[in-house]
């Protein structure tokens, strides 16, 4: 898709055009990528803590979380980094106006604030894994919910605000294929860096496109990089769902939670409105305590009022380690 930014009118038509065409193309890039993936897989689970698997079930939803604000940036970061890494290589088969642009290229996390807001809900294709219940579910002794992958999407896709748009997608886990995407993008804009010389250009105009350039860049940049984290996670299969506004676009429904001293934006995602019979069970963690889990749960779902409503309740086979 392409970004919706609008050039700054200061510009020529052409360089302005130039612009416009060169997000196409890289949204035509993104699409084609997408487009490749397979279906929303039959289960997705999400792993979780007592007091988390409770708020989930009582208020009927998840957090989406602004994506600067993960447990971990450097997830964000992973595809980042590659992103100008491979803008320096393609930059130096260009013009020289090229290279200074990637010397100069904004740094994702400022560039991209200022035109996109991302919020994500993360969940994972296995509901049985060792090191999910060790970093997301209290060292074992959490729950993973279980849910109809296709009733959960679609419950995404009707509760997403029209000021906003969504996606639905796997995460991959394969350098080389991110590296390749990141070229195919980094081909659209690099040419871009060398149509203002011989227009007789002022600096402020020339440094104007540069930046508008830099915007468009950064934009297509940070949003191929939710599709990658590093190798070494390959094993949470995660799967996102996906909340995009534009920059200074109202946030439908914005909260805030505290985590440590950090307030971190976040907007619900309300499952549990219209596609409640999306939950299907809920496994006890490994390192729990059997008897007294299950009947937690149970107390959960009694209190929650959503008894009776056949959600399975079984243990983790996972032979688990402290």
């Amino acid at each position: 898709m392409a970004s919706e930014i609008t050039p700054t009118d200061e510009l020529p038509h052409a360089l302005r055009e130039a612009l416009k065409t060169c997000d196409q193309q890289c949204g035509r890039v993104l699409e084609e990528f997408t487009g490749t993936m397979t279906s929303t897989p039959r289960l997705l689970y999400h792993y979780t803590d007592g007091p988390g698997l409770w708020g989930i079930l009582e208020t009927g939803s998840f957090r989406l979380t602004d994506i600067f604000k993960l447990n971990d940036p450097s997830e964000f970061r992973h595809g980042i980094d590659h992103a100008c890494q491979v803008l320096a290589m393609e930059a130096r088969r260009g013009h020289p106006a090229a290279k200074v642009f990637a010397r100069k290229f904004l740094t994702l996390k400022k560039a991209t604030t200022e035109i996109a807001q991302f919020f994500v809900g993360c969940f994972s294709c296995d509901g049985d894994e060792l090191g999910q219940w060790r970093a997301y579910a209290d060292n074992g002794r959490g729950f993973a919910l279980e849910f109809d992958g296709a009733l959960l999407e679609k419950a995404f896709v009707a509760m997403t605000p029209t000021s906003a748009t969504h996606s639905t997608f796997p995460v991959f886990y394969d350098t080389g294929l991110l590296r390749g995407l990141c070229r195919e993008l980094s081909r659209c804009v690099v040419p871009l860096t060398a149509m203002p010389q011989g227009r007789h250009m002022s600096a402020g105009a020339i440094n104007e496109f540069m930046k508008q350039l830099s915007i468009y860049a950064s934009f297509h940049a940070g949003h191929s990089a939710l599709y990658f984290k590093h190798k070494a996670y390959a094993q949470e299969k995660e799967y996102r769902f996906l909340q995009m506004y534009a920059a200074g676009a109202p946030v439908v429904d914005l909260l805030y939670r505290a985590r440590g001293s950090l307030f971190v934006r976040y907007t619900p995602f309300e499952w549990a409105d219209q596609f409640g019979s999306s939950l299907k069970g809920i496994i006890i963690g490994p390192a729990a305590d059997g008897r007294r889990a299950r009947e937690f749960v149970r107390e959960c779902l009694r209190h929650s009022g959503r008894n009776g409503l056949n959600i399975s309740i079984r243990r983790s086979r996972v032979p688990y380690r402290g």
